[in-house]
């Protein structure tokens, strides 16, 4: 059989039996399905549903009210240690197997999403004794296992992706040869009796030209049929009482169905002066859908394109900013009768340049056909502490949920997305989708605040420095849209790692029945959706500090070593923002650095280490000299840098003593990763009882 270049990558394997009956779906089928923006609107058949495994911290299994049992308890319903968690360990061929995944078909893996893949994934398909698939984790997910390139796969904001199909059609079990990874893996179910043909590697070259046909589209976009376009264009003005709904200012297109909407798009600007406030203009401004005169979208036009507040230029599957200012929306929205599309100025504004345009196809609809709506949810000034619950939607069935985009206003250099996202499906007790971090959601991870694009999600915008100011997400569920019957419940935990206040805004896609309710409060006046200002927080830097980040190494015996910005653990934490980052360093390794003396004589070490769930137990020696026992930074949850300790008065040459720092161990109950953080060291002189320095 010929083989792809690269399927060297993917290691032998022994197929699972195929069933020799005619598959309902195949794998083009499955294919077709990552495209399909019109599979959004048909009504879910019972038993459709879309699930999550993940890494998630067990602890909150025991669910919310735990955390009422043991106040102020640093775990439970919003616990975070979620890096090495499975749902058990096998062991086959004498070698141990990690299982992600387990679950009944028929089915078919759509996403895969990791912080750091390493390892062997392998897929059992349908009650195979041996893997049906086995494949380089990292490999699969940084697009390098062709044909699943870029955008079927690849790294984006340090987060690696891959969006399969992988279909079964009676079970699924998926196991690593690693375990201590980040992940989230999630699965499309069908109803019990569909027929769906499994997976299995030959798959791969005979849909070869499918393969490319899809990632083609996902590159270009969905393809126009014959549409019609209705537009309009002029001045947008408000001198009116906004509180007064007759006086406001209104550009709309009135559509009669039956028909499909298949591309909105909107241009503002410029003004009477030639300059733009886009973030406020933008808030301003109103994207509104009405059918039937019941209210689908009523969504700031930068919000609805997902890119607020600055509306940067990016593309997507099903959303795109181009660069000369359209914003173009190219998720269907069946029309069944009649309906406005247009854009609503609720507050003074003064004439300003506006086009809009609609592409619609004149199609019968069916009866059940669902319709498309986008609800926005803006709260200011959320205090981050204790950690809390947004809701992103609450919807009533049956419908589909189609993705996010999230706005956040961050004062804080500091990681502000540690919280889950929560899927409550039809009444479920326990979230059936139950995330590991925000920017796990969104498909990136480590907090990077790097610009990223692509078919399913996007970051287009992260102020700086690290992730402070303004920050806008997207994730577009395609493929992994979430069907529900009866109540769609989405919440997004608020897990920053300083106590502060943000603006959260999001904005949900979802398909249900015409005039179905979102289950949020109405959209706020113009005066509170204001994009303001964000005042920059004070940088801590500890007077006579020696930083760690600026000790020169000397030598390193195991590991890497690194001085993180302090975007991610917090600049609360770290004088001076940053420390010396030891990782991948292992008991009995050795670091040494340079600590610059200026003047002989005998001084007082103070020292501040990072303490952490995953860090380790050292022994110091300054010149040669153990500074007293070993020091665990073992704690049980993160927090900021131990207390300032005393390690001794010494005598010190002038010149650069070397510091040395041996790993020794790690407490019981720390996660084995063996860190070490040096936030700085403080010399100070000890004098004599006369007043002069010993």
């Amino acid at each position: 059989m010929r083989h792809f270049p690269s399927m060297a990558l993917v290691l032998p394997c022994i197929l699972a039996t195929v069933s020799q009956a005619k598959a309902e779906i195949t794998y083009a089928d499955q294919l077709r399905q990552m495209t399909d923006l019109d599979r959004l609107w048909a009504a879910p058949k019972p038993g459709e549903r879309c699930i999550q495994f993940s890494s998630y911290n067990r602890t909150s299994d025991m669910g919310p009210s735990m955390q009422e049992a043991r106040p102020g308890w640093p775990e439970g319903w919003y616990a975070n240690n979620d890096r090495g968690v499975y749902l058990r360990a096998e062991t086959r061929n004498g070698e141990k197997e990690y299982v992600h995944a387990d679950v009944e078909g028929p089915g078919a893996v759509v996403r895969i999403w990791s912080a750091n893949p390493s390892g062997i994934l392998h897929f059992y398909i349908d009650g195979a004794t041996e893997p049906t698939w086995s494949v380089d984790f990292k490999k699969l997910t940084s697009g390098e296992v062709k044909p699943f390139v870029e955008p079927l796969a690849g790294v984006r904001g340090m987060g690696y992706n891959f969006h399969g199909p992988v279909p079964f059609a009676k079970h699924l079990k998926i196991t690593c040869s690693h375990d201590d990874h980040h992940f989230e893996e999630n699965i499309r179910l069908y109803p019990k009796d569909t027929a769906v043909e499994s997976f299995h590697p030959q798959l791969i070259e005979q849909q070869a030209e499918r393969i490319e046909e899809t990632r083609e589209m996902l590159l270009n976009g969905p393809a126009l049929g014959k549409v019609e376009e209705h537009g309009r264009e002029g001045k947008l003005a408000m001198d009116g009482n906004p509180a007064d709904p007759s006086e406001w200012t209104e550009a709309t297109i009135p559509l009669e169905g039956p028909l499909v909407v298949r591309e909105i798009s909107v241009k503002i600007g410029p003004d009477a002066t030639g300059k733009l406030d886009y973030p406020n203009l933008l808030r301003r401004i109103l994207l509104c859908v009405e059918l039937d005169l019941r209210r689908n979208i009523r969504v700031p036009v930068s919000d609805f394109f997902g890119s607020a507040p600055g509306f940067k230029p990016y593309r997507s599957y099903p959303m795109e900013v181009t660069e000369d200012g359209w914003g173009i929306c190219r998720f269907p929205m069946p029309i069944p009768e009649t309906a406005t599309v247009g854009l609503v100025a609720d507050g003074p504004l003064a004439p300003i340049d506006y086009q809009i345009k609609v592409k619609t196809e004149q199609r019968e609809l069916p009866g059940d056909a669902l319709t498309f709506h986008a609800s926005w949810h803006l709260r200011k000034r959320v205090r981050t502490r204790p950690i809390s619950d947004f809701r992103v939607l609450n919807a009533m069935g049956p419908g589909r949920f189609a993705g996010c985009g999230l706005n956040l206003a961050n004062p804080s250099e500091s990681w502000w997305g540690e919280g889950d996202e929560k899927f409550y499906v039809d009444g479920e007790k326990f979230p059936s989708t139950f995330g590991t971090g925000t920017e796990d959601y969104f498909g990136y991870a480590f907090a990077d605040p790097s610009f990223f694009a692509s078919a399913y999600h996007a970051q287009p915008q992260c102020d700086g420095p690290g992730n402070a100011g303004y920050t806008c997400l997207d994730r577009f569920q395609i493929p992994d849209a979430v069907p529900f019957q009866e109540r769609f419940l989405f919440d997004m935990e608020i897990f920053h790692w300083q106590d502060v206040y943000v603006d959260y805004a999001t904005t949900a896609y979802w398909y249900g029945r015409a005039g179905a309710d979102s289950g949020l409060p109405y959209v706020p006046d113009y005066d509170y959706r204001t994009v303001d200002k964000i005042e920059p927080q004070r940088i801590l830097k500890v007077p006579g500090a020696l930083e760690g980040e600026t000790l020169k190494v000397r030598s390193v015996t195991g590991g890497t070593v690194e001085t993180p910005w302090a975007g991610y653990f917090g600049q609360w934490k770290w004088s001076n923002r940053r420390q010396l980052f030891w990782k991948e360093g292992k008991p009995g390794d050795k670091l040494v650095v340079d600590v610059p003396v200026e003047k002989a004589g005998r001084y007082r070490v103070e020292a501040v280490f990072t303490i952490a769930p995953d860090y380790a137990i050292v022994q110091l020696r300054l010149d040669g000299k153990p500074l007293g026992r070993p020091l665990d930074f073992f704690v049980p949850h993160v927090g900021k840098p131990g207390t300032r300790l005393n390690l001794g008065t010494v005598p010190l040459p002038k010149g650069n003593v070397p510091l040395e720092i041996e790993i020794t161990g790690k407490n019981d109950r720390a996660v084995p990763q063996h860190f070490v953080g040096l936030d700085y060291l403080r010399l100070v002189p000890v004098e004599d009882s006369d007043g002069t320095a010993e």
